[in-house]
């Protein structure tokens, strides 16, 4: 009776093993071998990877979402999955699915920070798009201000003008007529209002404050008083010394103060010539273009300056100003 049991038991667990391992092998093959037509499988940065395999599920790709977690981390890929975009198909099998998606992407994630320069984007691209020449930079800077910031995904193998027509787009969608016309209402040329929000965007940190500091500049520029924003300072300073090194080690935006300010010769430098820098000196985000066009006219103050931790003090004279300046760098 005892060999019956030990047999059955046998018997019993070798079935089980055949049925996992059956499962296993069919998890790993095609979901179909009918639909030959690839999709598009887009993966967002930051996205993790049980956010990943869900979604593959869910887009008829995979059979089991656990055999997929398995699978990849059994290859030592789990870590190797990046942002972008990728064509995949319902007749790869899972194991040829990961190796597609550790390989590389078709399009990959190019992002654009709020008050980055033409310079620091030229980076990114260098960074992201293989066909990325140095030529690229002389254009960009052409486009300094409208190169609007956000997560674009982009053919790796894209020309300039490709890239420029995604970020464009995106330009026309974000910067609407309406921002135009009510720029307009206010004085402000599209070019005027960009150049501005620019400088908007370097000086304050906080979305609260870009409606202060916008009102304060075009107090003075009403006024047609010095802007005497030390963003535009920076600007010209980084433009001399990081020209020709396209790399994100380069400190674009060094701190600066005292009277070497003033010293500095450039149509950038609004503490030496009045109204606005020829260009933009960044490429600010929509808050900050929003900031501009709602900026209230009739704001009593002319001066501001911002603590260490980036918060924005407002000042109504020179007197005032003075004071903050030497509570908060004393």
């Amino acid at each position: 009776m005892e060999k019956i049991w030990v047999i059955f038991t046998l018997l019993f667990f070798l079935a089980s093993a055949a049925g996992i391992f059956g499962f296993y092998r069919f998890s790993l093959s095609p979901v179909s071998l009918d639909q030959r037509q690839e999709q598009m499988f887009v993966i967002s940065s930051g996205e993790s990877l049980i956010s990943i395999v869900r979604r593959l599920k869910e887009a008829g790709l995979v059979r089991n979402e656990k055999i997929f977690l398995f699978e990849v981390r059994r290859m030592g890929l789990a870590t190797q999955i990046e942002a972008g975009d990728f064509r995949l198909s319902p007749m790869m099998d899972l194991r040829k699915l990961i190796l597609a998606l550790t390989s590389g992407s078709v399009d990959v994630w190019v992002t654009i920070i709020p008050g980055w320069r033409a310079e620091q984007v030229a980076a990114e691209l260098k960074e992201k798009i293989s066909g990325f020449e140095s030529l690229w930079v002389g254009t960009l800077r052409e486009k300094e201000g409208y190169l609007f910031p956000d997560s674009y995904l982009i053919p790796k193998t894209a020309t300039l003008e490709e890239v420029l027509k995604i970020i464009n787009l995106n330009y026309s969608k974000k910067v609407t007529p309406q921002i135009i016309k009510e720029a307009e209402i206010k004085g402000l040329s599209e070019k005027e209002l960009i150049i501005l929000a620019s400088l908007v965007e370097r000086e304050a940190k906080f979305t609260n404050d870009r409606y202060q500091v916008a009102a304060v500049l075009l107090n003075r520029i009403n006024a047609d008083w010095p802007l005497q924003v030390d963003a535009t300072v920076q600007y010209a300073l980084g433009s001399d010394s990081c020209r020709d090194n396209i790399d994100k080690s380069c400190h674009w935006w060094s701190e600066i103060g005292g009277d070497h300010i003033r010293q500095v010769d450039s149509l950038f430098n609004t503490y030496t010539y009045k109204g606005l820098p020829p260009m933009p000196i960044c490429n600010p985000s929509l808050q900050s273009i929003e900031a501009v066009i709602k900026a209230p006219l009739d704001s009593p103050y002319w001066y501001y300056l911002s603590d260490k931790e980036g918060k924005v003090h407002l000042s109504r004279t020179l007197e005032e100003h003075e004071e903050s300046i030497k509570q908060f760098f004393p």
